[in-house]
């Protein structure tokens, strides 16, 4: 008998892992569709890291789905967007108008359809509300990854416009006084 054979009972019945596990591979194979669609393949190195985050955090799930705990599971698939989303829409709205701003515009507003989506309530029986958590976590992962990818190359751009990035603390040390 294994140490931690007593969680097994509040673990998730083997069709459904099944049914999740499928679920994140099509969620792979959407999100490299889209980062293909978008045109975000000709990246540097911190870029493409940060556009494999959703497959990392996906692989991660297929991993470790057959294990989870259903308690568990609730609290990581319930989260509050609200204070990240007021952040993008701050962004969004000090976008500098530039050659660049119609890309900028597209990938903010691919990411916050994907966010919104996952917002949406589906009103379904308790076993499939599951999918429903999965689905939403699956859409605010991809549009979080998107925000950090349009946030990097936005900043990217600006130090190659204005040249390189300038701590003010430690070029005026009584800017905090």
């Amino acid at each position: 008998m294994n140490d931690f054979d007593f969680y097994k009972p509040n673990t998730h019945p083997d069709s459904l892992v099944t049914d999740i596990t499928y679920l994140y591979i099509v969620s792979i194979i959407l999100w490299i569709f889209l980062v293909y669609i978008l045109d975000l393949i000709s990246t540097d190195l911190i870029s493409f890291i940060i556009l494999l985050i959703p497959i990392i955090m996906y692989l991660i799930t297929i991993y470790t789905i057959e294990d989870s705990d259903r308690d568990l599971e609730k609290e990581f698939l319930q989260s509050d967007i609200l204070a990240f989303s007021v952040i993008i829409i701050t962004v969004i709205l000090n976008l500098e108008k530039n050659r660049y701003s119609p890309f900028f515009s597209k990938l903010m507003t691919v990411g916050l359809i994907l966010l919104m989506f996952s917002f949406i309530d589906f009103w379904v029986n308790k076993c499939e509300y599951l999918y429903v958590r999965h689905i939403k976590s699956i859409l605010r992962i991809a549009a979080m990854t998107i925000f950090a990818y349009v946030l990097y190359v936005y900043h990217i751009l600006d130090v190659k416009h204005y040249g390189h990035t300038v701590n003010p603390l430690k070029e005026n040390k009584n800017i905090l006084i």
